[in-house]
């Protein structure tokens, strides 16, 4: 059997009914891979969510949940969609996998625009400050703090409330 690889993936919710809808997804990705820990998960404010229009249902949350998977990362980031296609207005995100750099057509491991979001960073963050982005070579928690402020959001819940199914 392949050794377990520690992911982690950023959640993001919209709709009425987003904070249900997200627990539900996390709940379908427990079925096949070991959640560890979850973060803090925040509501976005209306500038973040491009122009506010994602917003007219509902509100906007975005988490992230720190995992461990016997899958590569493109069976992975497969597995991901076809758990969650369901969910409606939810987007499941691979940031980082172990220690792998990858660039394909299918899979680009860290995440490409990782580096451009503060709310993906903090909550990626929050979980796994220490893994190192090999373009910027820097970690998490680092370039985190390139966005000291929560402008983009406010907090939500505790991660502790997203795993408890």
């Amino acid at each position: 059997m392949k050794r377990a690889e520690r992911a982690v993936l950023v959640i993001e919710s919209t709709g009425a009914d987003s904070w249900s809808s997200m627990k539900s997804a996390v709940e379908q990705l427990s079925i096949a891979h070991r959640i560890i820990q979850a973060s803090s998960t925040y509501e976005l404010d209306r500038e973040v969510v491009k122009g506010g229009a994602s917003l007219a249902g509902g509100r906007s949350l975005v988490g992230a949940i720190l995992c461990d998977t016997h899958l590569g990362p493109r069976e992975f980031c497969e597995d991901i969609d076809f758990r969650t296609k369901a969910f409606s207005g939810v987007k499941v995100s691979l940031l980082g996998y172990g220690d792998v750099f990858k660039m394909t057509p299918q899979v680009t491991i860290p995440h490409p625009e990782l580096h451009e979001k503060a709310h993906w960073l903090h909550v990626a963050a929050e979980l796994w400050p220490d893994y190192q982005h090999p373009v910027f070579n820097e970690n998490l928690g680092e370039l985190a703090r390139r966005f000291p402020s929560k402008e983009w959001g406010h907090f939500h819940a505790q991660g502790k409330a997203l795993i408890d199914f």
